[in-house]
């Protein structure tokens, strides 16, 4: 099964304003999800007539956003636990929330493993029986990361499977319509607004729902934005300028039912890109 995001713009194709996933019982990683609804103690507004001041909101929040991450510079990694030295902690791998019905039992196929193939410290997922190979995989997500267009990201990563495919890209996200943007979102709290390409791993590319790999650590990474900026349609410019939030997903999906092993997630901030260029409100 080809893994899709309907009507998600990315920087490869243009796409038709912007992305609103219609609320579902359950999804999986070949649709885009059901929007989540508001989280308990988050305070509703109201945005009819708040256009102005919500923009203003979001200015001011990112501002505190990036004045609150710690000093990064170029070759740092921003992937929170990206060498999994802490287990899962600030992974997301239990969905818990409205349109992530088939994921119900996700969390019981994801650990993380001390040793294994001369590496310590390995997430597995476990994307067994067929089904789950055949229809949503077995996933992860980093913590949200600020995201600052201005700059050239690349992400860096390890991986191997003995069966399943390997789908492993950095998406764009917004916080929730009617949330106030507060503190330090959880997944929960987002939508997923943008795609970025896969990670072609080199030993045979995209197929399927992700990169085939073999059973051997194979080095991966992209380019984000992996389209040149100034090869971008002008929506996809725009759509690309309002990613609040980047996150690198992780999913074992589609070939064989068995094991997908990643290792080492890096996400370092490169060089200043040429200013963007201005687009239409």
């Amino acid at each position: 099964m080809t893994t899709s995001y309907p009507n998600l713009p990315s920087d490869q194709t243009a796409a038709r304003g912007v992305a609103r996933p219609p609320s579902q019982a359950g999804t999986s990683d070949h649709t885009t999800g059901g929007r989540a609804s508001p989280r308990a103690g988050h305070r509703i507004i109201s945005t009819r007539g708040r256009r102005t001041d919500g923009s203003r909101l979001r200015h001011a929040w990112l501002i505190l956003a990036f004045a609150a991450l710690p000093a990064l510079g170029a070759g740092e990694n921003f992937v929170a636990n990206g060498s999994f030295d802490k287990d899962l902690e600030d992974w997301t791998y239990r969905y818990d929330w409205k349109g992530q019905g088939h994921y119900g039992g996700n969390h019981q196929l994801v650990e993380v493993l001390d040793k294994f193939g001369g590496r310590s410290k390995v997430l597995r997922l476990n994307c067994r029986p067929q089904g789950v190979a055949d229809n949503q995989g077995v996933k992860v997500d980093s913590k949200a990361i600020p995201f600052n267009p201005d700059y050239e990201h690349t992400l860096h990563v390890v991986a191997r499977s003995n069966g399943p495919g390997v789908r492993i890209l950095v998406e764009g996200h917004r916080w929730l319509p009617g949330l106030t943007p507060e503190g330090e979102p959880e997944l929960r709290d987002l939508r997923k607004f943008y795609k970025f390409k896969t990670v072609p791993f080199a030993e045979k590319g995209i197929t399927g729902g992700g990169a085939t790999i073999g059973d051997r650590w194979t080095q991966g990474r992209m380019k984000i934005p992996s389209t040149p900026i100034d090869k971008m349609s002008s929506l996809s410019m725009k759509n690309f300028k309002k990613v609040q939030f980047l996150v690198v997903h992780i999913v074992a999906i589609a070939g064989r039912a068995g094991d997908v092993y990643v290792d080492d997630v890096e996400l370092v901030r490169g060089r200043k890109l040429p200013r963007l260029p201005s687009t239409s409100k």
